[in-house]
């Protein structure tokens, strides 16, 4: 009831330190694994827009996951990841031939081939210089497969904003979308954006490249 509405400031910031809390419980629980994977069926986005034919990069690979379940479907996948840690893991846990994890930044990595798809799952918003990385997706891959988290999921997140209180899923997000602002960026890049949709607070969308010539 104060005028400042500190004590509301202080009931949310005691639900934020008890949901990490709470979801670090969860994730070790389950292996270092969020449940979201297995409970939102979050794969089955990626790969309904890669085919047996299809060459793709993750990017962003974290532990192998989305990496694994698209060797299942595609032609071959690298999974590309900074953390030497998460490779590692990825490496030992998933032994498919066509799927392979590497070690590196994206903005360093030189691969000696083109690839069909892209995937981008939780990166962009993590991302500070987003078109140099959009850009250069663009020269790799004529497609792109993204999922980045939703800014309209919950009425809580203006409410926060409103009181000057940490808003974001994470507090090294650049940004968070609509989908709008996610067609912006993707067409500021060049892409032609051909399906977006929004699932469990996280918005989809699958972008390509059109070269001269194209339809």
């Amino acid at each position: 009831a104060r005028p400042d509405r500190g004590g509301i400031k202080r009931l949310l910031r005691l639900h934020d330190r008890l949901y990490y809390f709470t979801l670090g419980v969860i994730k070790a629980s389950e292996g270092g694994i969020h449940p979201r994977h297995r409970l939102t069926d979050a794969h089955r986005f990626f790969l309904s827009h890669v085919g047996p034919g299809d060459r793709v990069l993750d990017v962003g690979s974290a532990y192998g996951q989305i990496a694994a379940a698209l060797a299942a479907a595609a032609k071959a996948v690298t999974g590309l990841e900074r953390r030497p840690e998460a490779v590692a893991r990825a490496r030992a846990e998933f032994t498919a031939e066509n799927l392979a994890f590497e070690v590196g930044d994206f903005f360093d990595f030189r691969p000696g081939e083109r690839y069909d798809v892209i995937v981008a799952a939780n990166v962009l918003e993590h991302v500070r210089d987003r078109q140099a990385f959009l850009r250069k997706c663009a020269s790799l891959a004529d497609r792109l497969l993204v999922r980045v988290p939703a800014v309209d999921r919950d009425w809580l997140v203006p409410y926060r904003r409103e009181l000057g209180l940490e808003w974001r899923l994470h507090p090294d997000h650049e940004i968070e979308y609509t989908q709008e602002t996610l067609r912006a960026e993707l067409e500021a890049a060049g892409y032609v954006v051909r399906h977006s949709s929004t699932s469990y607070g996280a918005i989809h969308g699958v972008a390509e490249i059109q070269r001269k010539g194209q339809g």
